[in-house]
Parts: structure tokens; sequence; C-alpha cells
């Protein structure tokens, strides 16, 4: 998972690191922080249309062929001459393991609860502060 880079903060694992040494540069990180926030929420909704994705070819793969098919095309001759061309034209998808994306998912749910955290944080102190 590639992020955009940031001033102010920085993510390591799971970890969400801020450091700010004014009110002004606080304000900047909470806008930093949000857009972050964001970001991850982009990933998160692509990921989880991937394994929706796998999810749906595996229970596809399952089931088993329709009659229709068999009637029209018993050796899957037809089947096989499209995907051949379709596949010179269609680079080849790379394939993920639900896993995986389940434990990517995960990442990125527990570094959004932390830049919650790191966002509840800032606001007490610009609010103690008076800033």
């Amino acid at each position: 998972m590639q992020l955009s880079p940031t001033r102010f903060m920085r993510i390591e694992g799971t970890e969400v690191l801020v450091q700010v040494n004014s009110s002004e540069e606080a304000k900047l990180a909470m806008k930093e922080l949000a857009h972050k926030k964001k970001e991850l929420a982009h990933i998160k909704r692509t990921l989880l249309r991937q394994q929706k994705s796998v999810r749906r070819r595996r229970e596809r793969a399952q089931h088993p062929p329709s009659w229709v098919w068999n009637v029209f095309d018993p050796k899957k001759k037809l089947v096989r001459a499209v995907s051949a061309v379709v596949g010179v034209f269609v680079p080849p998808k790379l394939v993920r393991e639900p896993d995986d994306i389940a434990s990517e998912l995960r990442q990125i749910d527990e570094i959004a609860l932390n830049i919650e955290s790191c966002r509840l944080q800032i606001q007490g102190k610009l609010i103690s502060l008076g800033g």
C-alpha cells in the first residue's frame, strides 16, 4: 500500500506518529490527518471490490456448467477460441488471495483508528492551549 508523503505525520506499520511545534502546524497536521483518512478509505473501497470479485469468481467456479453450453458447444471449442483471442489483447490480472486482502483491510482499519486517535489528541491540545 503506497500512501502520499506528508509533512507532520508518518505511519510505521499501523502506528501513526505526528510531530508538531506550534498551533499552526497542528492545524495543518489536522488537515493532513483528514486527507490521509480519506486516502485510506479510497484504498479500502478498492480492496473491498477486489475481495468481492475474488469471492464471486470462486463461487462461479464451484457451480456446475450450464446445460446450454453442453448442447451448443460440448467440447468448449468456442469458449477456448474466444478466451484465447481476448487473452492476447488483455493482460492477465494479478489474482490476490482473499486472506491477503482481508489482512490488508484489517491493517487499514487499525491505521484509520489510530489517525482518529491522533486527531482527537491534537484537538485536545489545541483546545487546552486556546489555539
